[in-house]
């Protein structure tokens, strides 16, 4: 999910559906979760923007931070 918020400015919904590559669905609600965590540890922040998801709900787009763009660099360094 850092990559995928890295990569882009996205809604928690459009960041599962671009990390499975497919809508999301009930089953995929863990890895929605992990939004929140990305949060919660100031990895990702609110863009001030919101955007419509499929059932016409604004949902507010988030966008990486400095601290989650290094802890990024970290995670993929090993690789």
């Amino acid at each position: 999910m850092l990559e995928v918020y890295t990569l882009n400015d996205v809604t928690d919904e459009e960041a599962v559906e671009l990390a499975l590559g497919r809508p999301a669905t009930l089953a995929d609600e863990g890895l929605r979760r992990r939004a929140s965590d990305l949060r919660a540890l100031g990895w990702i922040e609110a863009t001030g923007e919101t955007r419509p998801n499929a059932r016409g709900r604004q949902r507010i787009v988030c966008r990486v931070t400095d601290a989650g763009r290094d802890a990024h660099m970290e995670l993929f360094a090993n690789d």
